[in-house]
């Protein structure tokens, strides 16, 4: 028998209790694979259940904040030792505080225009005035 067969595969066998021991794993884990692992219950159920249980969702997303924020805590005591650790958890996990992007508000002509002929691309330099 595969591991795979092993796994629950029906929606229903995700029951209440179910669901309270794999919140519980994945808090430990951080992983929904680890808490997959640990509970015996497949990705797709639980991926199924975030998208159709509100209350579920709803502390998955609770358990998800609690391990940002105990990550950005750690991190933060580390950023002398790695900076860019650092800086790609911040940015992907939390990209509305940490965003690493620059905002240049650019008004006026820039010089060039795009003549566009048999699909052939040309940068032409503007006529003078």
């Amino acid at each position: 028998m595969e591991n795979s067969e092993k796994v629950s595969k029906k929606p229903y066998k995700f029951d209440s209790e179910k669901m309270k021991l794999w919140l519980e794993s994945y808090k430990k884990t951080g992983s929904v694979v680890g808490a997959c692992a640990a509970t015996k219950v497949s990705r797709h159920i639980v991926y199924y259940y975030i998208q159709r249980n509100n209350k579920f969702r709803e502390q998955k997303i609770c358990i998800d904040n609690q391990i940002d924020d105990a990550v950005e805590a750690k991190l933060h005591k580390l950023c002398d030792k790695n900076t860019i650790a650092c800086i790609f958890w911040l940015c992907n996990r939390r990209p509305e505080k940490w965003k690493n992007v620059q905002q240049i508000d650019h008004k006026g002509d820039v010089g060039l225009k795009l003549v566009i002929e048999d699909a052939k691309y040309d940068v032409v330099q503007p006529e003078s005035k």
